[in-house]
């Protein structure tokens, strides 16, 4: 809201309108202009900042609803009451102290947890709203990453990069170095997707470095298997080998099957560049025995595809076909 600008005349003419209303109605557009364009009656009542019986709360939205500046939704929708004019709700917002605004926003965050504690995914957009203009940073990063994890589910990337990085920008790796590991290791993956490569090259090496760190061993793998794949798609071979190397290191002190299966697939990758094909079929297979044993089908089905062109490649086609099957 506060992104949008209103000429002064219209701005005056609305806080005059405003400035009219008595101070229960008054401070009832004001939550409401915090909550955003629509909202419910209820998120109304659980986020008002003083005690005061509902039926004055009512009596208020009545009043405000009778001045034109709220008006009832349909009985079709969602949402009970709506702002006539958008301006007004923004007008309305940019009047409140910065003070007042996070306390409005962290009352509202508190409520939507509170009613819609049964369906609170379908909430995730609106808390991460409120809670980014609060001092709450615990909740802010955690529905932030929420929301992020949810656009990235259904391929809204430049909005999960977005939530990513505003998570990122609370979760400093002294005070949150677990949560920052998470959100940059989520937004490299987004940044892979929208081609942004030099961005997740910088997203990868904070990575490895917080991996060393905290000593997180397995996470340190996690980071060099990307990086392989960072390697393997600007076609630095030698560096690619190089992580590939260094994760096999690791490997053999820790028990990380997942991780087991990504670097010898990647080593298989690196074998296959090189016109390596038995080589590469005998890392893959590794991959594929391992996937297997821990049942991890989504591992399992990705390997069998590059089994398969090593087979084709080497002229086993009855073999290329059955890994081919086997992966769908």
């Amino acid at each position: 809201l506060s992104e949008v600008e209103v000429p002064d005349s219209l701005n005056s003419l609305i806080m005059s309108k405003l400035d009219s209303l008595n101070p229960q109605s008054k401070l009832t557009v004001n939550v409401a202009a915090a909550i955003g364009r629509q909202f419910q009656v209820d998120i109304i009542k659980g986020s008002y900042p003083t005690d005061l019986d509902e039926g004055l709360i009512i009596d208020s939205m009545e009043e405000l609803d009778s001045r034109e500046i709220l008006i009832q939704s349909g009985e079709e929708e969602i949402y009970d009451y709506i702002f006539k004019n958008l301006l007004t709700q923004e007008v309305a917002y940019n009047s409140l102290l910065f003070s007042h605004r996070r306390e409005y926003h962290k009352r509202i965050g508190y409520c939507l947890e509170t009613i819609y504690s049964d369906s609170l995914s379908d909430w995730y957009d609106e808390l991460a709203r409120h809670y980014q203009q609060t001092d709450e940073h615990p909740k802010a990063i955690n529905y932030l990453k929420k929301a992020g994890d949810k656009a990235f589910d259904i391929y809204a990337n430049e909005y999960a990069r977005s939530c990513y990085s505003k998570a990122l920008k609370r979760a400093s790796s002294e005070d949150y170095p677990q949560e920052r590991f998470r959100l940059l290791n989520m937004r490299e993956k987004v940044l892979t997707f929208l081609g942004r490569l030099d961005d997740r090259k910088k997203d990868l090496d904070e990575l490895l470095e917080l991996g060393y760190r905290t000593s997180d061993k397995k996470g340190i793998v996690s980071v060099l298997f990307s990086l392989s794949g960072y390697y393997q798609r600007s076609h630095e071979l030698d560096k690619m080998k190089k992580v590939i190397d260094k994760a096999n290191e690791i490997l053999k002190t820790i028990d990380f099957p997942f991780g087991q299966i990504n670097i010898n697939s990647s080593a298989g990758d690196w074998f296959y560049l090189q016109n390596k094909v038995v080589e590469a079929l005998e890392k893959w297979t590794i991959s594929e025995s391992e996937a297997e044993r821990i049942g991890d089908d989504i591992g399992l089905s990705a390997v069998l595809i590059s089994i398969g062109v090593a087979h084709k490649a080497l002229g086993n086609y009855e073999k290329a076909f059955e890994s081919y099957y086997k992966s769908v």
